[in-house]
């Protein structure tokens, strides 16, 4: 018997903001990823254009080697440091590009495991419950292997970006630096820096890439009538067909929110820590940053102090004199020195 009534499916496909679905998209980018057969969270999102898989990026970050500001253009990057708190207030931390660790990955093959479980529970329930009706198996599986071809798609039209950098092999540092007094420094060759900051995704080319238009085109008219045809069934459905339907877009909310800490978790396992060091105010991160790095011209050119007198002498005591940051910058801050404020 159907069940007339307002039912919120807007609100359930769109539990997740479409920015949390964009990040997850472009961190997957695995081949086990491809295999989850949780719905995708926020469907809506795939009926925007392709491109916003090109420009996306993130938080700035300082090279002190090539004394430059340059945008965060790996999300996986991105998303370490804000799920795993990296830039968390009071610590200057320093890693270092080393070997994946195995066992951080299989805790992506778990999270596949549960969607299919999920799956198989749901679409017997529907199957021998006699409460359940088409419309239930119908959403049910339509959306299992259309998210299966979107995330099919994602992964075969978009591939990190290539980089040849000069010097490959010479030593390399990204600096981000937080909100107030905190900075994350990832160390390493430079064609790992830039391997972890500066590889975006591209198109895919060859035989493929020549068809990415029609292949985008199919999985906006697929999303449209997919959406359409849940709009129109699912509220006309019995409780049983909405409890399912229900339960399966929770599952796949939950697999969006756990990836993308698991996907954190498993890039920051490529890092072998340095060391940690607490500090007080942004006066002492910048000193730790100068220390590191004593060439100060890399400071100047990325406009790391503010330009005054009183910092510029700051600058070439705090190099040289193992002092504490702030109490030096008051001692300049004294100092009778013209136009210092």
């Amino acid at each position: 018997m159907s069940r007339q009534g307002s039912f919120p499916l807007g609100a359930l496909l769109a539990l997740l903001s479409g920015d949390e679905e964009l990040g997850f998209r472009c961190a997957r980018r695995r081949l086990l990823d491809i295999l989850s057969l949780a719905p995708v969270s926020g469907l809506q999102v795939y009926l925007r254009d392709y491109s916003m898989f090109i420009d996306t990026q993130d938080r700035e970050y300082i090279s002190p080697y090539g004394q430059k500001v340059a945008p965060l253009r790996n999300i996986r990057v991105a998303q370490m440091i804000t799920y795993r708190n990296l830039l968390a207030d009071g610590t200057v931390r320093i890693y270092r590009i080393g070997t994946p660790i195995p066992q951080a990955s299989r805790l992506c093959w778990l999270l596949v495991a549960l969607s299919w479980t999920l799956f198989a529970v749901l679409l017997a329930v529907s199957v021998y419950n006699t409460s359940s009706t088409w419309i239930g198996k119908s959403n049910l599986i339509a959306f299992a292997l259309w998210s299966v071809y979107l995330r099919v798609l994602d992964f075969l039209s978009f591939v990190p970006a290539k980089t040849n950098p000069s010097s490959p092999d010479k030593t390399d540092a990204a600096i981000f630096l937080g909100r107030r007094n905190s900075a994350l420094i990832i160390e390493g060759c430079r064609k790992d820096v830039l391997r972890w900051t500066g590889t975006g995704l591209y198109y895919r080319s060859g035989t493929w890439g020549r068809y990415l238009e029609h292949f985008f085109m199919m999985a906006h008219i697929g999303t449209f009538l997919l959406l359409a045809f849940a709009f129109c069934t699912i509220p006309n459905g019995t409780t049983l067909d909405q409890i399912i339907f229900i339960a399966y877009l929770v599952g796949g909310q939950l697999n969006t929110w756990v990836g993308l800490r698991l996907h954190a978790h498993v890039t920051k396992s490529k890092l072998l820590h340095d060391s940690d060091t607490s500090v007080q105010t942004r006066t002492h991160v910048y000193a730790e940053l100068l220390r590191r790095y004593q060439d100060g011209d890399w400071a100047e050119a990325v406009g790391l102090l503010p330009k005054s007198p009183v910092w510029d002498e700051w600058k070439q005591r705090v190099v040289k004199e193992d002092i504490d940051a702030k109490a030096r910058w008051e001692e300049c801050a004294n100092n009778d020195i013209p136009n210092a404020s």
